[in-house]
């Protein structure tokens, strides 16, 4: 991915973007109540799913055929969690299977990923299905990602470019952007402000 990995951990962690950037997940997602709390070394999201079918044949058939992974409840149905473990490490939490995925430096401006699926031995066809839809569902969401950090990459590269503000939905940005500092600063690196 022609991009700095501390831009794609930062798409990762907020989720503002998903608005304008993914539109399949604003119809699976209640957005207003897509949440995330920041802890010492990592950032739990909860990202609770609409109630409303999506008008999407795709996200709807997932929608109906997603079931909980046994030792979970009816509730865990309707909500994908997400976890970020520092520096570089997710954790995707679904209904019906789990995903791993670590974004490596590869040089200044490239990232290599290397991901993972985790699913119940012995699924049902039904199961089968809702997780070849959440797969698909998730490669749409990860090439507009993409699309969107390599996008990213080019603007910070812009002499014009200057940071500015975070909003609230950022707040494990922040988080992420101090573990980067402090970690650099106990190196004996200067950090850019």
């Amino acid at each position: 991915i022609a991009c700095n990995w501390k831009v794609y951990v930062d798409n990762y962690l907020e989720g503002y973007h998903v608005p304008i950037a993914h539109p399949g997940l604003m119809r699976l997602l209640d957005y207003q109540n897509y949440t995330a709390d920041v802890h010492e070394h990592w950032v739990w999201f909860d990202a609770p799913l609409r109630d409303k079918p999506s008008d999407n044949r795709l996200e709807r058939l997932y929608q109906k055929l997603a079931s909980p992974m046994p030792g979970l409840s009816e509730a865990d149905r309707n909500i994908w969690r997400y976890v970020f473990i520092y520096p570089n490490t997710t954790i995707d939490l679904y209904p019906d299977q789990v995903n791993t995925w670590r974004l490596e430096p590869d040089g200044v401006g490239t990232t290599k990923d290397a991901w993972g699926v985790y699913r119940p031995a012995g699924a049902s066809p039904v199961t089968r299905l809702a997780q070849w839809a959440n797969n698909r569902l998730n490669e749409i969401v990860l090439d507009e990602d993409v699309d969107l950090v390599e996008a990213v990459q080019r603007g910070l590269q812009i002499d014009e470019y200057r940071p500015g503000p975070l909003s609230a939905r950022e707040v494990a940005v922040a988080w992420f952007a101090d573990r980067i500092r402090a970690d650099l600063q106990a190196a004996g690196v200067a950090a850019a402000a």
